[in-house]
C-alpha cells in the first residue's frame, strides 16, 4: 500500500494538481507570501487623503484578485 501511495503522490505532483492531504500550512505561509500593511489612522486624515487611501486599497485588491482570482487572502 505504501508503495502505491507514493506512485500516486509522484503522479499528483507531476500533474501540478493541488495534494489533497498532509499537513495544511495554514495562515503561517499566507502572512509570508502577502505583506500585511498597517493600520492607518482613518480618524485622523483629510478628504484628499481617505480618498487617496481608498484608491490604494482598490488598487491592492485589484492586483490580488488578478495574481490569484480572489480577494481573501
Amino acid at each position: 500500500m505504501v508503495a502505491g501511495r507514493h506512485r500516486w503522490v509522484e503522479r499528483m505532483k507531476a500533474e501540478g494538481c493541488k495534494f489533497p492531504c498532509g499537513r495544511k500550512p495554514g495562515s503561517r505561509i499566507e502572512l509570508q507570501t502577502t505583506s500585511v500593511l498597517p493600520r492607518k489612522d482613518y480618524r485622523r486624515m483629510t478628504l484628499q487623503e481617505l480618498r487617496a487611501a481608498a484608491l490604494e486599497s482598490i488598487a491592492i485588491l485589484q492586483e490580488r484578485l488578478r495574481r490569484t482570482g480572489r480577494l481573501s487572502g
